[in-house]
């Protein structure tokens, strides 16, 4: 009789630990398919779908007009009535590569310049953000640089919008920015 006392024990036993074990793998498997579908701080609070791919090195050799007509022109004009004209100026011999717009001349490389650690890179993205920025003087937003070299995107954000990035994005390099002209960084945040 004990024997069968016990047999029923360890049958019970049995069972309790497989219910457990499949209780627990259950347990994971959610946890896991939930932190693979949780988003992270940057895509809460950007939207990467407005993002406009630009990449600072094909801005620097000569990409700057057709960046600004082909993918900003169509977004900026639903802030600015009057987007302002890009002219380029690429001298293949020289070589140098300048852009204008609204009195303002832009170098982005020329002989007497020091490109040799990405300058021009640094040079065009600054360029083509402030031509941008400087026409919305009169708008909620600003365009934004996000990430850099190659890399290189562009959002057009509000100020609030901008700030709760800053405060939520942990990288500071994946941190939305207003480029300027200043290398190594050019404005982009860093550790």
């Amino acid at each position: 009789m004990n024997k069968t006392v016990s047999s029923g024990n360890t049958s019970a036993c049995r069972t309790a630990k497989v219910r457990c074990r499949i209780a627990v793998t259950v347990l994971l498997a959610t946890i896991a398919v939930a932190c693979s579908q949780a988003p992270s701080p940057a895509t809460e609070v950007l939207d990467y779908a407005d993002m406009v791919l630009l990449d600072a090195e094909n801005l620097s050799e000569g990409g700057i007009g057709t960046a600004y007509r082909q993918k900003i022109l169509p977004l900026l004009k639903r802030h600015v009535p009057a987007p302002a004209e890009v002219a380029e100026k690429l001298d293949a011999d020289a070589p140098s590569y300048t852009v204008a717009a609204l009195g303002r001349t832009y170098a982005i490389y020329a002989p007497q310049m020091d490109v040799s650690a990405g300058q021009n890179w640094g040079n065009a993205t600054f360029a083509l953000f402030d031509i941008v920025n400087r026409q919305m003087a009169g708008s909620a937003h600003r365009f934004y640089a996000v990430n850099a070299g190659n890399d290189l995107g562009g959002l057009f954000l509000t100020e609030e919008t901008y700030r709760h990035a800053v405060s939520s994005i942990g990288s500071h390099r994946d941190r939305p920015y207003l480029p300027t002209r200043d290398p190594p960084w050019y404005g982009q945040p860093h550790d």
